[in-house]
């Protein structure tokens, strides 16, 4: 239920809301939902749990890659089936110098990432999320900037494509 999933998560941050799947006949639940968190780092938290063994079963869990919910205008960002590109910020940490960035190529690598963020600051670290099982790439990761000035610059990036796709950025801790 959805207070269990809560609990089990809570680490990861804040869930605005879950979906369970169920069988359009019986309402049977199918085993599997969809949850959306408060912000990208949030989620990125929960896709690192993929495999981590949750209410007795391993947890399976990835970016939804189905349709995007339709809030508001028809301004579409070009991306894969002409689906809206939104990048919600979260609210700034004080003395941020992190950034997570998500839809990312799985061909990218530091130096790619580096020359992206070139015109905002040193990159001072990168750390990629990885399956805890597989070590297969997940898409996202972290980039660690010098200072506060060079963040700021980094989230006015979103939405730019890197290797062919737009990149999400938003504050991290």
């Amino acid at each position: 239920d959805d207070d269990k999933i809560k609990a089990a998560l809570a680490d990861c941050g804040t869930i605005t809301s879950i979906r369970w799947i169920t069988d359009r006949e019986s309402g049977e639940f199918k085993g599997a939902g969809f949850i959306q968190f408060g912000s990208l780092e949030e989620s990125a938290k929960a896709v690192a749990m993929h495999g981590t063994e949750v209410l007795g079963r391993p947890l399976r869990v990835a970016y939804a890659k189905g349709r995007p919910e339709r809030a508001g205008g028809n301004d579409r960002g070009g991306g894969a089936g002409g689906k809206k590109f939104e990048n919600k910020l979260s609210d700034k940490p004080e003395g941020c110098t992190k950034v997570f960035c998500g839809n990312l190529s799985y061909e990218i690598d530091d130096d790619q990432m580096k020359s992206f963020f070139s015109d905002c600051g040193d990159v001072v670290a990168i750390r990629w999320l990885t399956d805890r099982n597989t070590g297969d790439f997940k898409g996202v990761g972290f980039v660690d900037f010098g200072t506060e000035s060079a963040v700021d610059k980094a989230v006015k990036k979103a939405g730019e494509r890197l290797l062919g796709r737009p990149i999400r950025i938003d504050y991290a801790s």
